[in-house]
């Protein structure tokens, strides 16, 4: 018995012939959609202002984050990051042993230094 397979790629929006799938990310989450030539101008247009003001941010490998060794978010080096919790314990600070340190805590920290 012989058998015809017909693969339509069909526009998610209006159901017309789609052209090609688009991709795209919205607060850490990627998105796929298949769109016609019509839909792709109206998303390019939707979107272009923000695109224009945006910068671009090199991919770090699907839904991998990419974790900094030897600094913390401050800039800090481990052993800075200890002296820090080490001068704010001294000065009657409460600070965990691990985890971000308050910015209040490192600005009485760079003051005081």
């Amino acid at each position: 018995m012989a058998q015809k397979v017909i693969r339509e790629f069909i526009d998610d929006i209006d159901g017309s012939e789609a052209e090609r799938t688009f991709t795209f990310a919205v607060d850490g989450t990627n998105y796929e959609i298949d769109l016609s030539s019509q839909n792709i101008k109206e998303f390019n247009e939707a979107i272009g202002g923000f695109v224009e003001s945006a910068r671009k941010v090199k991919a770090s490998g699907r839904g991998r984050r990419v974790h900094k060794t030897t600094t913390s978010d401050s800039g800090r080096s481990r052993e800075q990051t200890q002296t820090v919790r080490e001068w704010a314990r001294q000065e009657g600070h409460s600070v965990n042993d691990r985890g971000r340190i308050p910015v209040s805590i490192q600005q009485a920290f760079d003051h005081a230094h």
